[in-house]
């Protein structure tokens, strides 16, 4: 399954801008001070942060969690300006596996913004 997001904090975190199409993973940081529900990415390689999913989408992709141990996240365009109090986002899609039994939960959680293929 796949569910677009935006993802930000990619200066302060990781120095510029995500590489496109690189897998990051998802965790979340329930003792982040600024957002219990914030989902982090997380750099494969260097095991470090890489930028947040946006505040506002995290608690769907949370909702999502208990369904998949799998998530990763790929940037697909370049940084983008959402507006002056967020700084610049990058548009990514979250991949996670889901049993056919958890499809129709996954589309209430997502309502319209649901999009999936099977693997």
């Amino acid at each position: 399954m796949l569910h677009k997001v935006r993802a930000v904090g990619m200066w302060h975190h990781y120095g510029g801008q995500l590489p496109i199409e690189k897998t990051f993973r998802l965790e979340h940081e329930p003792n982040n001070p600024e957002d219990k529900n914030a989902v982090v990415l997380i750099d494969h390689a260097s095991r470090k942060r890489a930028a947040y999913i946006m505040r506002q989408e995290s608690p769907n992709i949370l909702s999502l969690m208990h369904l998949s141990r799998t998530f990763v996240c790929r940037p697909q365009r370049e940084l983008f300006w959402l507006n002056p109090d967020q700084g610049q986002g990058q548009e990514c899609r979250v991949g996670f596996r889901i049993n056919d039994s958890d499809i129709q939960e996954a589309k209430v959680i997502l309502g319209a913004k649901f999009e999936y293929t099977i693997l």
